[in-house]
């Protein structure tokens, strides 16, 4: 999460890196139905 509260995600390729889920989200549930997401935030002592 981006300090503003922003939630951004990345996936293996090059346009979907650090993209902002609002943005996406919307347009993924036009084309596929309701979505289920589920943020991780892994701790930052754990490696």
């Amino acid at each position: 999460m981006m300090p503003d509260g922003e939630i951004k995600y990345t996936q293996h390729t090059d346009s979907y890196q650090n993209v902002s889920i609002e943005g996406r989200l919307p347009a993924t549930e036009e084309r596929e139905g309701a979505q289920s997401v589920t943020i991780v935030r892994p701790d930052p002592d754990c490696y």
